[in-house]
């Protein structure tokens, strides 16, 4: 009895798979391949860098591993616990165009618009994470398979009370704002207020975004709007002292 539970322990043990021990560099490298993760039951554990699992860890730096991963079963939905964060928030934050394409196509379109729309342990979504470098081709493919309606990701506040547009504006990204001015919804919420009591056109001030300021008057942005505190774009743009800012919003008034 003895010897055949030690012989059924060392099966088990032999039986059980494990990550490649460079998995980690394989997925840098782009270098994986399919029989590398052939027997994958390992393939949702942490494995990489700050608890990341691979394909987590492959989306963050834009790997062609992807599909090899997704493909053994690798999950594009599943949380990193410790900060809320998924894959398809990691691709949109990085701008791994490819990662994210190969993410959302793995899923049917309604878990795929709830991964786009769903908030990460600060209240953002995707949208949110591309604006915050100006990924423009992210924000493309998240409008494609969101489709217009599904568009309610873009125009959504996250945990500090900002949209899209708003940290667009803010982070001076004129092509990424002027893509984001194609959706209706987001040309009806121009004049939403920041927590800050801020608009898209007085945070395009404040981050001295000329492009974005003349994108945001020709969408119909009101140059007139004030804050709680009485300060309009106007004024915001002559305290932080640029011209071109200055220039756009008192030719507005004549």
């Amino acid at each position: 009895m003895l010897l055949l539970s030690l012989s059924l322990l060392l099966l088990s043990s032999a039986s059980a798979s494990s990550p490649p021990q460079n998995l980690q560099i394989l997925i840098q490298d782009n270098t994986l391949k399919p029989s590398d993760v052939s027997d994958a039951s390992w393939i949702d554990d942490p494995c990489c860098p700050n608890g990341l699992n691979a394909v987590q860890w492959a989306a963050k730096l834009g790997s062609k591993a992807m599909p090899t991963l997704l493909r053994a079963g690798g999950s594009a939905t599943l949380w990193h616990e410790a900060t809320q964060t998924s894959p398809v928030h990691f691709a949109s934050r990085e701008g791994s165009w490819q990662s994210l394409k190969e993410l959302l196509e793995s899923l049917d379109s309604e878990a795929a618009a709830g991964e786009i729309a769903r908030g990460d342990e600060h209240g953002n979504n995707a949208a949110h994470l591309a604006a915050l470098t100006g990924q423009v081709s992210v924000l493309t493919l998240l409008r494609k398979v969101a489709g217009e309606g599904g568009a309610a990701f873009l125009t959504a506040v996250n945990g500090n009370g900002n949209t899209p547009l708003q940290i667009a504006c803010f982070f001076n990204h004129p092509k990424f704002t002027e893509r984001l001015l194609e959706s209706a919804p987001v040309k009806l919420s121009l004049g939403a207020l920041a927590p800050n009591g801020r608009s898209a056109l007085m945070l395009a001030a404040s981050g001295n975004c000329a492009a974005c300021v003349e994108l945001l008057l020709a969408a119909g942005a009101d140059k007139s709007e004030v804050g709680p505190d009485g300060v309009g774009p106007l004024e915001i743009a002559r305290e932080k002292g640029n011209a071109e800012v200055v220039r756009l919003l008192e030719e507005q008034e004549l």
